[in-house]
Protein backbone atom coordinates (compact mmCIF):
# COMPACT_ATOMS: atom_id res chain seq x y z
CA UNK A 1 0.00 0.00 0.00
CA UNK A 2 1.24 3.51 -0.65
CA UNK A 3 0.78 6.23 1.70
CA UNK A 4 0.38 9.84 0.82
CA UNK A 5 1.06 11.35 3.83
CA UNK A 6 -1.39 14.29 3.11
CA UNK A 7 0.69 15.37 0.16
CA UNK A 8 -1.09 18.34 -2.03
CA UNK A 9 0.26 18.98 -5.15
CA UNK A 10 -0.41 22.80 -6.81
CA UNK A 11 -2.41 22.68 -9.95
CA UNK A 12 -2.03 25.03 -13.00
CA UNK A 13 -4.80 22.69 -15.30
CA UNK A 14 -4.89 19.20 -16.64
CA UNK A 15 -6.74 17.66 -19.74
CA UNK A 16 -7.85 13.55 -18.94
CA UNK A 17 -7.31 12.83 -22.97
CA UNK A 18 -5.54 14.72 -25.36
CA UNK A 19 -2.93 13.57 -28.39
CA UNK A 20 -1.12 16.46 -28.60
CA UNK A 21 1.26 15.50 -26.14
CA UNK A 22 3.03 12.17 -27.11
CA UNK A 23 1.81 9.20 -28.45
CA UNK A 24 -2.03 7.88 -28.25
CA UNK A 25 -4.49 9.67 -25.90
CA UNK A 26 -2.72 10.88 -22.43
CA UNK A 27 -3.50 12.31 -19.38
CA UNK A 28 -1.69 15.71 -19.25
CA UNK A 29 -1.15 17.56 -16.13
CA UNK A 30 0.24 20.86 -15.90
CA UNK A 31 1.46 21.75 -12.62
CA UNK A 32 1.99 25.01 -11.46
CA UNK A 33 5.17 27.19 -10.31
CA UNK A 34 7.93 28.12 -12.56
CA UNK A 35 11.28 29.99 -11.79
CA UNK A 36 12.36 30.15 -15.32
CA UNK A 37 10.23 32.91 -17.10
CA UNK A 38 11.66 31.78 -20.58
CA UNK A 39 10.78 34.49 -23.14
CA UNK A 40 8.07 33.73 -24.80
CA UNK A 41 6.43 31.29 -22.53
CA UNK A 42 3.21 29.93 -23.83
CA UNK A 43 1.78 30.08 -20.12
CA UNK A 44 3.61 32.77 -18.39
CA UNK A 45 0.02 32.68 -15.96
CA UNK A 46 1.19 29.02 -14.47
CA UNK A 47 4.80 30.84 -13.55
CA UNK A 48 3.71 32.33 -10.51
CA UNK A 49 4.33 30.16 -7.46
CA UNK A 50 1.17 30.82 -5.16
CA UNK A 51 -1.16 30.73 -8.40
CA UNK A 52 -3.32 27.85 -10.14
CA UNK A 53 -5.28 25.23 -7.07
CA UNK A 54 -4.24 22.86 -4.90
CA UNK A 55 -5.27 19.23 -5.07
CA UNK A 56 -4.91 16.18 -2.93
CA UNK A 57 -2.83 13.65 -4.68
CA UNK A 58 -5.65 11.46 -3.90
CA UNK A 59 -8.08 13.35 -6.46
CA UNK A 60 -6.08 14.10 -9.17
CA UNK A 61 -4.57 10.20 -8.99
CA UNK A 62 -8.03 9.47 -9.40
CA UNK A 63 -8.92 11.61 -11.98
CA UNK A 64 -6.21 9.66 -13.81
CA UNK A 65 -7.42 6.24 -12.88
CA UNK A 66 -10.49 6.97 -14.33
CA UNK A 67 -9.46 8.03 -18.03
CA UNK A 68 -9.54 4.60 -19.09
CA UNK A 69 -8.82 5.36 -22.74
CA UNK A 70 -5.47 7.03 -21.93
CA UNK A 71 -1.73 5.29 -23.17
CA UNK A 72 0.07 7.30 -20.69
CA UNK A 73 0.57 10.66 -18.94
CA UNK A 74 2.56 14.04 -19.83
CA UNK A 75 3.86 16.13 -17.10
CA UNK A 76 4.26 19.79 -17.46
CA UNK A 77 3.75 23.47 -16.37
CA UNK A 78 4.95 25.36 -14.43
CA UNK A 79 7.65 23.12 -13.38
CA UNK A 80 6.99 19.44 -12.25
CA UNK A 81 10.34 19.62 -10.29
CA UNK A 82 9.67 21.54 -7.93
CA UNK A 83 6.80 19.13 -7.09
CA UNK A 84 8.87 16.30 -7.31
CA UNK A 85 7.87 14.62 -3.93
CA UNK A 86 3.92 14.80 -4.56
CA UNK A 87 4.40 14.01 -8.11
CA UNK A 88 6.27 10.55 -7.24
CA UNK A 89 3.68 9.85 -4.80
CA UNK A 90 1.01 10.69 -7.76
CA UNK A 91 2.33 8.36 -9.95
CA UNK A 92 3.57 5.55 -7.84
CA UNK A 93 -0.49 5.34 -7.19
CA UNK A 94 -1.57 5.58 -10.36
CA UNK A 95 1.37 2.40 -11.92
CA UNK A 96 0.59 0.74 -9.21
CA UNK A 97 -3.05 0.04 -10.73
CA UNK A 98 -1.78 0.95 -14.36
CA UNK A 99 1.53 -0.07 -14.86
CA UNK A 100 1.16 -0.13 -18.56
CA UNK A 101 1.36 3.47 -18.64
CA UNK A 102 4.19 5.50 -19.94
CA UNK A 103 5.04 8.65 -18.50
CA UNK A 104 6.29 12.02 -20.48
CA UNK A 105 7.62 14.93 -18.60
CA UNK A 106 8.94 18.19 -19.51
CA UNK A 107 11.53 20.11 -17.34
CA UNK A 108 13.05 23.45 -17.96
CA UNK A 109 16.03 21.84 -15.92
CA UNK A 110 18.64 20.46 -17.81
CA UNK A 111 19.27 16.99 -16.86
CA UNK A 112 22.93 17.53 -16.23
CA UNK A 113 21.69 20.42 -13.44
CA UNK A 114 19.01 17.97 -11.85
CA UNK A 115 22.17 15.65 -11.11
CA UNK A 116 24.44 18.01 -10.24
CA UNK A 117 22.06 20.49 -8.46
CA UNK A 118 18.98 19.10 -8.03
CA UNK A 119 16.10 21.11 -7.36
CA UNK A 120 13.96 19.04 -4.68
CA UNK A 121 15.24 16.12 -2.42
CA UNK A 122 13.00 13.38 -3.96
CA UNK A 123 14.52 13.88 -8.09
CA UNK A 124 15.48 10.44 -8.24
CA UNK A 125 12.66 9.26 -7.23
CA UNK A 126 10.43 11.21 -9.70
CA UNK A 127 13.09 10.25 -12.41
CA UNK A 128 12.42 6.77 -11.81
CA UNK A 129 8.63 7.41 -12.48
CA UNK A 130 9.45 8.77 -15.96
CA UNK A 131 9.86 7.36 -19.47
CA UNK A 132 10.97 10.16 -21.28
CA UNK A 133 12.15 13.52 -19.82
CA UNK A 134 12.29 16.33 -22.31
CA UNK A 135 14.49 19.06 -20.71
CA UNK A 136 15.90 22.31 -20.91
CA UNK A 137 14.23 25.82 -20.77
CA UNK A 138 12.50 27.21 -23.93
CA UNK A 139 14.89 29.32 -26.41
CA UNK A 140 11.86 30.95 -28.84
CA UNK A 141 15.09 31.69 -31.21
CA UNK A 142 15.47 28.19 -31.29
CA UNK A 143 11.72 26.89 -32.04
CA UNK A 144 11.59 25.26 -35.43
CA UNK A 145 8.25 24.34 -35.49
CA UNK A 146 8.98 20.99 -35.46
CA UNK A 147 9.28 17.74 -32.98
CA UNK A 148 7.41 17.16 -29.42
CA UNK A 149 9.84 19.89 -27.49
CA UNK A 150 9.72 23.82 -27.55
CA UNK A 151 13.17 24.45 -29.35
CA UNK A 152 15.82 22.35 -30.45
CA UNK A 153 17.85 23.02 -27.42
CA UNK A 154 16.33 20.55 -24.99
CA UNK A 155 17.08 16.59 -25.41
CA UNK A 156 14.80 13.74 -25.34
CA UNK A 157 16.19 11.63 -22.39
CA UNK A 158 14.89 7.94 -22.06
CA UNK A 159 14.66 6.99 -19.12
CA UNK A 160 13.10 3.18 -19.90
CA UNK A 161 12.84 1.40 -23.26
CA UNK A 162 9.27 1.94 -23.72
CA UNK A 163 9.28 4.86 -25.60
CA UNK A 164 12.30 4.66 -27.71
CA UNK A 165 10.80 3.61 -31.10
CA UNK A 166 9.13 7.07 -31.46
CA UNK A 167 10.73 9.60 -33.54
CA UNK A 168 10.02 12.88 -30.92
CA UNK A 169 12.64 15.15 -32.77
CA UNK A 170 10.30 15.05 -35.72
CA UNK A 171 7.37 14.57 -34.37
CA UNK A 172 4.39 16.42 -36.43
CA UNK A 173 3.05 19.57 -34.28
CA UNK A 174 -0.84 19.68 -33.77
CA UNK A 175 -3.20 21.58 -31.18
CA UNK A 176 -6.20 20.84 -29.54
CA UNK A 177 -8.51 23.45 -27.79
CA UNK A 178 -10.98 22.67 -25.32
CA UNK A 179 -12.98 25.36 -23.20
CA UNK A 180 -13.22 24.52 -19.63
CA UNK A 181 -15.24 26.61 -16.90
CA UNK A 182 -15.37 29.18 -19.47
CA UNK A 183 -11.96 29.44 -20.16
CA UNK A 184 -10.03 28.48 -23.07
CA UNK A 185 -7.19 25.59 -22.34
CA UNK A 186 -4.83 25.11 -25.09
CA UNK A 187 -3.11 21.50 -25.54
CA UNK A 188 0.10 20.89 -27.03
CA UNK A 189 3.60 22.70 -28.48
CA UNK A 190 2.31 25.62 -31.09
CA UNK A 191 4.25 26.38 -34.19
CA UNK A 192 4.36 29.75 -35.08
CA UNK A 193 1.26 29.74 -37.10
CA UNK A 194 -0.18 28.97 -34.15
CA UNK A 195 0.79 31.46 -32.18
CA UNK A 196 -0.39 33.91 -34.34
CA UNK A 197 -3.82 32.20 -34.49
CA UNK A 198 -3.91 32.00 -30.54
CA UNK A 199 -2.84 35.91 -30.50
CA UNK A 200 -5.09 37.03 -32.75
CA UNK A 201 -8.18 34.91 -32.09
CA UNK A 202 -8.32 34.18 -27.94
CA UNK A 203 -6.73 37.18 -26.14
CA UNK A 204 -10.02 38.90 -24.94
CA UNK A 205 -12.04 35.63 -24.96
Amino acid sequence: MITTENKVLRIAAFCQSTMALGPGKRFALWVQGCPFRCHGCIAPEWQPLDGGYISTIEEISEKILNSNNISGITISGGEPFLQASALTQMLKIVLEERPELTVICFTGFTFEDLLKNPPHQDFKEFLDCIDLLIDGPYVEALDEGIGLRGSSNQNFIFLSERLKGFDFRNWKRHSEIFIVDESILFVGIPGEKTRSVMVQNFMNF
